[in-house]
């Protein structure tokens, strides 16, 4: 076993339905307040680039929709 540093920390309050994201590579801290989220039934699945630096603080707005994969 080889030793592994920390990329990202994470924290969901469950209580308030927020998830927190932080990359130790980058000065922002994320999270999104589920409640602004679709995650009903049949709702489109989207995304989010964690890696693009031009994101701070609530980003429930910046979810784009993504093509479901075929099965």
């Amino acid at each position: 076993f080889g030793v592994y540093n920390t990329e990202y920390r994470t924290v969901a309050d469950v209580t308030h339905g927020r998830y927190f994201f932080e990359l130790t590579t980058s000065p922002n801290v994320l999270w999104v307040d589920m409640s602004n989220l679709d995650l009903s039934p049949g709702a489109p699945m989207q995304t989010l680039d964690p890696d693009d630096l031009t994101l701070s603080g609530e980003v429930s707005s910046q979810f784009e929709s993504l093509d479901a994969p075929p099965y």
